[in-house]
């Protein structure tokens, strides 16, 4: 869902980066579910989707026919990949590589230490012992920050990991942004809100930052533009902040 949060677009990136490249791609989503517009995008790409009841009850099956044709697989999120390695190895023998998206036994970490909530030591535990599998049973652990990379490597010197860009770009912006600068104006944040810490982000800069950028430029408009902000987000909405919701790439464009 390219257009709904980051770590899809992410996703989206690479597909159609390595179809560029020349690759035979297969799509193989969890859920196994025809979600539009993006399996016909997909498909009209030239990707082969793996989808539909018959597929969700025997993938296996289907990935033992077709495994000798698979070099490559990029697997996408710990407790998505888990329950895949095993029958990888077993019917393919594919180089696995996994794109993480975000550390987030270190991220259940950091907030732990910030709130002191019990409830997630629980979690850092679970996604660590998750996250841990993948990284023992693929080839190489891609992150898109440099300091999760450090982190994994203190924790796990032998570790093939790497930090990986979360998008690529096949030509630069058309403007330059110095020749149109005259035009803009105001402040836009662009995040999913299904991801908690972009809702802790959004309230954070309203409550601390804002007021202070508001007393030097009174004028300034804010716009909040992401996918499901929850109430607390909707809130924020007021003269001079703007809080959207979903919007489409055309209007993301547009901001």
């Amino acid at each position: 869902h390219y257009d709904k949060d980051a770590g899809s677009r992410t996703i989206w990136s690479y597909l159609e980066f390595v179809l560029d490249e020349g690759f035979s791609v297969k799509f193989l989503g969890d859920n196994f579910y025809p979600h539009e517009p993006y399996l016909t995008e997909m498909q009209q790409k030239g990707i082969e989707v793996i989808y539909g009841a018959w597929y969700a009850a025997h993938w296996e099956k289907w990935l033992e026919q077709v495994g000798a044709q698979i070099d490559y697989v990029l697997l996408s999120r710990a407790h998505i990949s888990i329950r895949y390695l095993g029958p990888l190895r077993q019917h393919t023998k594919a180089k696995l590589l996994f794109y993480g998206h975000d550390l987030t036994s270190r991220s259940k970490e950091r907030e732990y230490n910030l709130t002191g909530n019990c409830a997630s030591l629980e979690a850092i535990n679970k996604w660590r012992q998750m996250e841990e599998t993948v990284f023992q049973n693929v080839d190489v652990s891609y992150y898109p920050s440099g300091d999760e990379i450090l982190y994994l490597k203190e924790r796990h010197p032998l570790l093939v990991a790497k930090a990986l860009p979360p998008y690529v770009f096949k030509r630069p912006a058309k403007e330059n942004y110095a020749s149109t600068q005259s035009s803009r104006s105001g402040l836009l944040f662009v995040g999913g809100f299904i991801h908690p810490p972009n809702i802790d982000a959004m309230l954070w800069f309203v409550g601390k930052v804002w007021p202070e950028i508001h007393i030097r430029f009174p004028q300034l408009h804010l716009t909040i533009a992401g996918s499901n902000p929850p109430p607390e987000i909707l809130q924020l909405a007021g003269d001079l902040i703007a809080v959207t919701g979903y919007v489409s790439d055309e209007k993301l464009t547009e901001l």
